[in-house]
């Protein structure tokens, strides 16, 4: 895995610094990524190990927001189709 200095995200993702930094350290706090330091920059990279745990978090999320979706997909295409049927 590539490793990226805060700079060079930013730059990637055109999100402000401050936005960066902080979820770079969420993720770090959570262990989904190690951050070295180099000189006076910090150094990012995925962690392979957590993303596991971190897979086993969301998807009951997943799952709920999924069937959430679903249903709001259903009600919009009724809603569709009864306006069409108009």
């Amino acid at each position: 895995m590539r490793e990226h200095d805060v700079g060079t995200l930013v730059d990637e993702l055109r999100l402000p610094q401050p936005l960066v930094s902080k979820h770079l350290r969420v993720l770090r706090d959570a262990g989904a990524t190690t951050a070295t330091v180099v000189g006076k920059r910090r150094v990012y990279r995925l962690s392979a190990d957590p993303l596991p745990n971190v897979l086993a978090w969301v998807t009951p999320y997943y799952q709920t927001w999924s069937a959430s979706l679903d249903r709001l997909a259903a009600a919009m295409d009724k809603e569709e189709h009864d306006r069409a049927s108009q």
